[in-house]
């Protein structure tokens, strides 16, 4: 009697293992379903709170409100679902009688068999007009009959697959959105919702302020001498330490948050006025020694940016050409009846060569440089080598 008891448990313990498996993927699905929503909604929440942004210019004390109600409420939302799913998730909140009911119902051969045959087993001992071997012999008939049927069809992934294309499709309408300037900068705004970018007060203004916030971007192109025959150079975008050759020209172009009134560039204690239009400034300068500058801007009440960034200008010298006599190897050559002498040189310079000229003098002559001696251009086949 306890050998067949003990097989009769075993059938009751692969049963609702199971029933257990499907209600484990039923929790993870619905998980999923959630965390799938929420992210989508809270995107689209996202791009609301931005275009209210563009449109108002909220306050340090408004954007500060907005960015702490949404970073708290997504959160809370994100701990809430995972807590929920590892809380539904043990095996403490795991009815089988209840989840194989309604996992029973969508299989019209199973019906409240399984739920049935666990119940009645479970409470076998308590039902004093319920025959034990009746009992058991349901739960065994009832596990044999529906040991072949697939309970993980129940498992609904229509839903999920929504969701994913739900939030697939609301994350390519953000990305698009975000490139558009105005809700660019008004994200960015909100992101750094300390700073104050109100229309009645200035980025300038602000002590709190990262270094250079009132400027929105700035881009330098250096112009090389003529001499060096190079193409103009572009660097990156907010990149400001320049490195180029001493008399290259650097050209600013500059735009700011707000409008700007007057703009320059202090350069080793020197001020360079940059012309403006609007939010743009632009202008040159010319390196001509190693140094420091850094920008300085006005809005349009006259008040300065008071954090300015520092960026440094290192020059490249144009180095003198270098000669090296290879042949002959002697100071002084003698020529015996010789009308012609083999020169053999190596020069070097960093950027060619116009002109290549050779002094010589001949011994017995006049010492004197400007007297005794002579020269001759030599042609250079590849001056630019």
């Amino acid at each position: 009697m306890e050998a067949f008891q003990g097989n009769t448990d075993v059938l009751l313990d692969r049963m609702e293992k199971r029933v257990y498996t499907v209600y484990r993927k039923e929790n993870f699905l619905n998980f999923l379903n959630g965390a799938l929503l929420s992210i989508a909604v809270y995107l689209i929440l996202l791009l609301a709170l931005s275009v209210v942004e563009s449109a108002l210019h909220l306050t340090v004390t408004l954007r500060t409100v907005v960015f702490y109600t949404y970073v708290f409420s997504f959160s809370g939302f994100l701990i809430y679902g995972i807590a929920d799913f590892i809380q539904k998730n043990s095996e403490k909140s795991f009815d089988p009688v209840v989840i194989s009911s309604r996992i029973g119902n969508f299989f019209p051969s199973v019906r409240d068999r399984i739920s049935n045959a666990i119940s009645l087993y479970k409470h076998r001992d308590k039902n004093n007009y319920t025959s034990r071997a009746l009992v058991t012999a349901n739960l065994k008939k009832t596990s044999e009959e529906t040991e072949n049927v697939n309970l993980g069809e129940y498992i609904n992934y229509k839903r999920t697959k929504n969701r994913i294309y739900l939030l697939l499709s609301v994350i390519t309408v953000f990305l698009l959105l975000v490139f558009l300037t105005p809700l660019s900068d008004a994200m960015n705004r909100l992101a750094h919702f300390r700073n104050n970018f109100g229309k009645n007060t200035t980025a300038a203004d602000t002590k709190e302020e990262e270094e250079d916030a009132f400027i929105k971007s700035f881009r330098i192109t250096i112009n090389y001498p003529a001499y060096t025959k190079l193409q103009p150079k572009q660097m990156e975008e907010n990149a400001g330490d320049v490195v180029c050759i001493e008399g290259s020209v650097l050209n600013f172009t500059l735009t700011a948050a707000e409008d700007i009134s007057e703009a320059g560039i202090d350069y080793n204690g020197g001020y360079l006025t940059l012309k403006v239009n609007g939010s743009n400034a632009e202008g040159s300068i010319t390196a001509v020694k190693e140094g420091k500058y850094s920008f300085i801007i006005k809005d349009r009440d006259g008040r300065e940016n008071k954090l300015r960034k520092t960026y440094s200008i290192r020059l490249l010298p144009d180095e003198p050409p270098k000669i090296s006599i290879v042949f002959p190897g002697e100071s002084e050559y003698n020529i015996y009846g010789k009308s012609e002498v083999d020169l053999r040189t190596i020069i070097t310079d960093d950027f060619g060569f116009t002109k290549l000229t050779l002094y010589y003098r001949k011994t017995g002559m006049i010492s004197s440089a400007s007297n005794g001696y002579a020269n001759i251009n030599i042609p250079l086949s590849n001056p630019d080598a």
